[in-house]
Order: C-alpha cells, then sequence, then structure tokens
C-alpha cells in the first residue's frame, strides 16, 4: 500500500488488499485445494498435536492476563448465502462452535472493559470481546441470536449510510478475490466508496451479482432487535463506509461526525464512542480526526492481542475469518500461533 500516498498504520496488509490465504482482514481460504499446500499440511499438524495436547495443557502455556478483540463480520446458516466475499461469512455451526470454545477458555466481557484498559480482577487469564464489523443482516439475525442463547455481549459496528438490505461492492464482484491487484486499485483509486467502485468495474465489464439477502445489510428493524435484547452494544463504521484513509477535510470529518451523531440520537443508551476503521485502513491524519470527532477509541481490524500502553486509536483486533476452525481458534487463544498472523 505504499504506493497509495497515505501511510496506512499496522494492518496495512488487512482489509481487501490480501488474497483470503492471507489471513487477514479476508482471511483464509473456505475450502483446502485437492493437493494441500505444505502451510495447509502445517496447520492440520498443529491443530492435531493441539487435539493431544487438550486444554489443561494449554492453559499452561498463556503467559500471563491477556486481552483479544475478535472482529467478525457475517454469520449464514450455511455457503449458500455467502456474499462474493466467502471469508466473511462464517456458517452458524463453525460460528457457535467458535463461542463454546472461547466460553471454556476465555471470560468473554463487553468491549468497554477492555478498551477502558482498567485494572480489575479476572475471572480468567484471557479476557475476549466480540465485535461485528458492517452489520450484516446474517450477523443480525443468526450471530447475535447465538449469543443470546448463551448471554454473551457484543459491539456491532454500523454505518448507518449502508442500513437497508444494501450490498456491499465486495460480495458483488466475484472475481475480486482473485485479484488483489485490483482490490487496491479501487480501496485507492475509487477510496472504496460503493459508487465509484461500482461505476470504474461496470466500465472495465467487471459482472456485479446481486449478494443474497443475508449477505446484504441490516435493517433499522433488525437493529432495533438487536439492541432491544441488552446484550449489544454499537460503535460507528464510518457513514458510508470508503476507505478513510484515502479522505481529507470535510469529508473525512463527514464520514466520521455523522455515524456518531446518528448514532447518539438513535441509540442514546447503547451507543459508544467507538469507530471501527472500514477495510482496516487509516493514518495519523484518521486518527487525528477521530480524536477531534469525538471519538474515544478507533480500532483495527488486525494486530492481535491488546498491547498495555497502545494508542487508543489503533486499538487491534484479531478478524476471524470465516475458514479459521475451532481448532484454529484455540491455537489463536493460547498463542501458539498468533492471533496478529
Amino acid at each position: 500500500m505504499g504506493r497509495t500516498g497515505f501511510r496506512v498504520r499496522g494492518d496495512g496488509r488487512d482489509a481487501l488488499t490480501r488474497r483470503p490465504e492471507r489471513h487477514e482482514y479476508r482471511g483464509a481460504t473456505l475450502e483446502p485445494p485437492p493437493s494441500m499446500t505444505i502451510r495447509e499440511t502445517l496447520k492440520q499438524a498443529a491443530q492435531a498435536a493441539l487435539a493431544r495436547l487438550g486444554p489443561a495443557g494449554l492453559a499452561a502455556r498463556r503467559a500471563g492476563a491477556r486481552d483479544l478483540i475478535l472482529a467478525y463480520h457475517n454469520v449464514v446458516p450455511d455457503p449458500s448465502h455467502a456474499g462474493a466475499d466467502r471469508s466473511l461469512h462464517i456458517t452458524r455451526d463453525r460460528f457457535a462452535a467458535h463461542l463454546d470454545l472461547l466460553v471454556e477458555a476465555a471470560e468473554v466481557v463487553p468491549l468497554e472493559r477492555i478498551l477502558s484498559g482498567a485494572r480489575e480482577q479476572r475471572r480468567r487469564p484471557l479476557r475476549v470481546a466480540l465485535t461485528f464489523d458492517d452489520a450484516y443482516a446474517g450477523a443480525l439475525e443468526y450471530g447475535l441470536g447465538e449469543l443470546a442463547a448463551r448471554g454473551l455481549p457484543a459491539t456491532v459496528f454500523v454505518a448507518p449510510g449502508r442500513l437497508g438490505g444494501e450490498g456491499f461492492w465486495w460480495d458483488r464482484f466475484a472475481d475480486l478475490s482473485d485479484n488483489p491487484g485490483r482490490r487496491d486499485e479501487v480501496l485507492t483509486g475509487q477510496a472504496g466508496v460503493e459508487a465509484r467502485v461500482t461505476r470504474a468495474l461496470g466500465a472495465l465489464g467487471w459482472e456485479s451479482v446481486d449478494p443474497p439477502a443475508l449477505a446484504r445489510s441490516g435493517t433499522l428493524a433488525a437493529l432495533d432487535a438487536a439492541v432491544a435484547s441488552g446484550l449489544v452494544t454499537l460503535g460507528a463504521h464510518s457513514w458510508s463506509h470508503p476507505n478513510l484513509a484515502a479522505l481529507s477535510g470535510e469529508n473525512l470529518a463527514g464520514e466520521l461526525e455523522r455515524p456518531l451523531a446518528w448514532l447518539r440520537d438513535r441509540y442514546p443508551t447503547p451507543s459508544r464512542s467507538w469507530v471501527a476503521y472500514p477495510y482496516g485502513l487509516h493514518s495519523p491524519a484518521v486518527e487525528a480526526a477521530a480524536a477531534r470527532s469525538g471519538y474515544e477509541s478507533g480500532l483495527r481490524v488486525s494486530g492481535g492481542f491488546v498491547a498495555t500502553g497502545g494508542s487508543a486509536y489503533a486499538v487491534p483486533r484479531m478478524n476471524v475469518p470465516a475458514g479459521l476452525t475451532a481448532n484454529g481458534l484455540r491455537l489463536r487463544l493460547s498463542g501458539l500461533v498468533s492471533p496478529a498472523a
């Protein structure tokens, strides 16, 4: 991303800029190829060793108190309901397996308990907060349904200008998953703006396909129902989901100020002054603009465990791709595999 003219902090590898198998915003491939790669072979060997090790052995390898913020996107009943970027759409069964593991291995806490930085009594060395970006319809229905069944809290980062059952460009252009160079171009040259990306790719002859209903943005009614559960807090994900690092001046200010005002007006109780940067892309200018706009924290979509004393406007998370198994998640929780990888 160095050629783009702006500096990306820490997580410049994530968002739409890497192939799915590179384990960032777009996560891992859903299905291994018939002929397994060395990486896949090593992964399966590590997971087999993990199964033999067991929870007690993993607990012994945890290095003291740690905090981890997980970044999910969508939850769907099965892969047929996923959008074109399949790495964002975890199946309900796999998500449920993740939650069961988290209940076993960690203390699942509201995000504010991690972001506050306050020293408090812990029930377990590892604390985990759950977040969802984009307010997908499937996440609001199936994801929050699984959370409610276990009484677990979560934060949904909302781009208010995209609510209402809209499809996202990365879920409409299937071939982009195999063309990281083109992704770079639309994130920089078109600033990741929906209408501009659609026009640019359409002019090049790329076919746009409407994603399934559950792979589109949620509705206000669905968001209202999620808030009514009492388990959900809300944060901003910009107003319309552009690449904030490609904006400046009034455009940047508007994308940060409008969603915060909207959330405070419509959902004064569950809303928090937090922003999750779209595509995980940000810069010192974006961080400064977030502070001026009234945000208390800015969250990346990569970086792993939360470090003590880190910047409040570059808080790391661990992206959770749809292909990550429960054993793979266990490896990351244990630290045997870095959650920043």
